[in-house]
């Protein structure tokens, strides 16, 4: 089943306004889903909508520009791994309703924190750790990832219990002894309406 470019660009034209809208919410969500390679699950039911959103942002780049020839050589040259020369296409066009760095602000702010880590040991070696986040959780989004230090000094998880209640998660680990370890709860935990986690490195030992 391979998808329809010719669907985003038709439904986004005839909806540009609530497209850009949700795409301005999720533009620094580290989660593309609901835009690119998608099925239907989005809420306009319609797949690929970042292709349209892409599209939109060259013809009002171009158009601003006077539709010169160096608008679109620069839209045709431009190096899409050079993260300022991206963003000053992006301002330059003046699709989204606010500056890029006004809507990571935005979303920065949404993002839940955590807000507690709590350590009760069990037995001499395995500790009970629970995690207490800001906001409610998804409880199907769960994820934790290496800290600074990498594999050498990952605190291992001997044990997930999962959510306690919507802002709660709780597992077991088990320090060795006085070394550093560290964890890093990541933003795979999201809160209920999607938005990723703020992440927070636990650190024992050292």
């Amino acid at each position: 089943d391979k998808p329809s470019y010719a669907g985003p660009l038709v439904y986004g034209r005839a909806h540009d306004d609530a497209v850009r809208e949700a795409f301005e919410a999720e533009l620094w969500s580290p989660y593309y889903a609901n835009w690119f390679y998608n099925n239907l699950d989005n809420e306009f039911s319609t797949k690929d909508l970042g292709y349209y959103v892409g599209v939109r942002i060259a013809e009002e780049y171009y158009a601003r520009a006077g539709e010169s020839p160096e608008a679109l050589a620069n839209l045709i040259e431009l190096d899409y791994t050079d993260t300022a020369a991206v963003r000053a296409v992006v301002r330059a066009s003046g699709y989204f309703r606010m500056d890029v760095d006004s809507l990571y602000r935005d979303y920065q702010s949404m993002r839940p924190t955590v807000e507690s880590v709590e350590f009760v040991p069990l037995n001499d070696s395995v500790q009970q750790v629970t995690v207490r986040f800001s906001e409610p959780m998804n409880r199907r989004a769960t994820n934790f990832d290496y800290g600074p230090g990498g594999e050498a000094t990952l605190l291992r998880i001997q044990a997930f219990e999962g959510f306690v209640d919507d802002r709660t998660v709780r597992f077991t680990v088990q320090p060795d002894g006085d070394r550093k370890q560290e964890v890093l709860v990541a933003q795979g935990f999201r809160d209920t309406s999607g938005v990723a986690l703020v992440p927070y490195l636990i650190e024992v030992g050292g």
